[in-house]
């Protein structure tokens, strides 16, 4: 009687009972270089460019964005495409004006350590298409990101502090 042939699920120059290298490692998979827009957005950045000086700081989904003038906004975001751009929707969860509750429509781009962002004002039902800086219905900013290592003048002072 023949003997019977088993199936094989290891390669033929591994030994039985030893395990793969992919086995022995708790880490993820290695990634093709390429970061996610959510991890290219994260860090702190400050406006260069555009009709308002503003910071914004980014972690996970978050967002707030510091204007010069002192007005302060928080929220959440969901990120998207429309082809060749990033979309992005925050959802204002605090801010100065009567905006809390509504969603600002926005566009991006990131290169580098250059970040491109227009939004529409919020509850504003239409997205921007370009970064049409002369637009009165949008902002269109520039910002650099923000290195700990650089030392910066932040851009608000606190106006209660005489001394």
């Amino acid at each position: 009687m023949p003997a019977k042939r088993r199936s094989r699920t290891v390669p033929h120059h591994v030994e039985e009972g030893v395990p793969r290298s992919e086995e022995l490692w708790d880490e993820p998979i290695a990634s093709n270089g390429r970061h996610s827009d959510a991890e290219l957005l994260h860090g702190a950045w400050l406006a260069t460019r555009g009709r308002r000086q503003a910071e914004f700081l980014i972690a996970g989904n978050s967002l707030t964005a510091h204007f010069a003038d002192g007005d302060i906004y928080m929220g959440t975001f969901t990120l998207g495409s429309c082809g060749y751009r990033g979309t992005m929707d925050v959802h204002i969860d605090e801010d100065p004006a009567n905006h809390k509750a509504r969603v600002a429509l926005c566009i991006y781009e990131v290169e580098g350590d250059t970040l491109r962002w227009c939004s529409a004002a919020p509850g504003h039902p239409e997205r921007p298409w370009t970064f049409n800086e002369n637009d009165p219905l949008t902002l269109c900013l520039e910002f650099h990101r923000e290195h700990s290592s650089r030392h910066r003048q932040p851009i608000l002072t606190d106006a209660r502090s005489d001394a």
